[in-house]
């Protein structure tokens, strides 16, 4: 085996061991393998790199959530972002946003919550039960205008802790 492939095994072993170790509630120790993972990921320049690097961004994200680090889970739920802009996973990237809105909430940084909460891929993810919401409640004799839509949405942001 060549340096390379020496590499690539160690960050792949390392990712499966530190997930091995997060679900079995070692969050802390999953954290510092990661962290040893992206030290060696980051030295080299790997043609699979932007796999490595979600895989890794992921597993810390979770970790620092699970151990109540919230700083950190979303510095990390904001780059597990970023790398998937154009992966076109609508569904996951709402997720992430909703949760990061949470962790913001948590620490109650309100206006950067409602950011994220207001982020398209997060209103995708939430927009069936904003239609419900905005059947159940339309009159005949109102018009569909952003006012009105932003008044559903504000609605939906206020009853959201029903939907995570």
């Amino acid at each position: 085996m060549n340096d390379f492939e020496e590499i690539i095994q160690a960050i792949y072993i390392g990712v499966v061991v530190a997930t091995f170790l997060y679900m079995t509630g070692r969050a802390q120790k999953a954290i510092e393998l990661c962290k040893e993972s992206l030290v060696l990921l980051n030295n080299k320049t790997l043609e699979f790199n932007e796999l490595l690097y979600e895989a890794i961004y992921k597993l810390m994200f979770e970790a620092y959530i699970l151990v109540r680090d919230y700083t950190n889970a979303i510095a990390y739920g904001r780059k597990l972002l970023a790398n998937g802009r154009d992966s076109g996973e609508t569904i996951r990237e709402g997720k992430i946003c909703t949760q990061l809105a949470a962790m913001h909430q948590l620490q109650h940084k309100y206006v950067e919550a409602k950011q994220l909460y207001m982020h398209e891929r997060a209103i995708s993810i939430f927009y069936p039960e904003l239609l419900i919401l905005i059947k159940a409640s339309w009159t005949s004799h109102e018009k569909l205008t952003a006012t009105s839509i932003r008044k559903w949405i504000d609605i939906l942001l206020l009853n959201l802790s029903t939907f995570l």
